[in-house]
């Protein structure tokens, strides 16, 4: 069985002010196309599920502190905007076929009709290709913030374990009375840091 871990992060620009988590295998740690579309083996908390984006929303970014939530709502935004965007294309193509027959007719009236309405259509793809970019540039951008927080997260749990190899190292080499109940203390808080990992987002 994989060990689990998670990434937590903090704001001050958080509506909610507190933590959120996200449980990851330790596969997932490593980005890659697979990973980037990793889907929880369990669902959300509850009242975490009831929450409006604006409560999980940061209030600097813009963006939810649900990282895969928010990921995958960008994914359902982009396919959608895509869709969109080729359909757009498709009846611009059909309306340039259009004109061109209603030019050589001599149907000036209905020509200019469709003139307009091809200007329409072109504009129309115009603002969805800018909305398709804007997407994947967000998409990008959350990607690269998971995996900071991964980096973050490994550097924590490393300095986390060097300081009690350090302690460890003290209590044998000087027998400190109490460097047993600092090691016992400080192996709780680290038990405690790892308890986050159950949260699986």
């Amino acid at each position: 069985m994989n060990d689990r871990h998670v990434i937590v992060h903090k704001s001050p620009h958080s509506s909610m002010g507190k933590s959120q988590g996200i449980c990851l295998d330790d596969e997932q740690l490593h980005v890659t196309p697979e990973s980037l579309t990793y889907r929880p083996k369990f669902p959300l908390p509850e009242e975490l599920r009831n929450l409006s984006r604006c409560q999980t929303v940061c209030q600097y970014c813009g963006v939810s502190y649900l990282v895969l939530s928010e990921i995958k709502r960008l994914e359902e935004c982009l396919s959608r905007l895509q869709t969109e965007s080729t359909d757009l294309q498709v009846k611009v193509q059909f309306y340039e076929e259009e004109f061109s027959k209603r030019l050589n007719d001599g149907l000036g009236v209905r020509l200019e009709a469709n003139q307009n309405e091809l200007n329409a259509l072109r504009t129309q793809l115009n603002n969805a290709s800018k909305d398709t970019l804007h997407a994947q540039h967000t998409f990008r951008e959350m990607q690269a913030k998971q995996e900071t927080e991964r980096e973050i997260w490994e550097q924590e749990r490393g300095s986390l374990r060097g300081e009690l190899a350090s302690s460890l190292l003290n209590q044998l080499t000087y027998g400190d009375v109490n460097g047993q109940q600092y090691i016992n203390s400080f192996g709780k808080q680290l038990t405690d840091y790892g308890s986050c990992f159950q949260n699986v987002d």
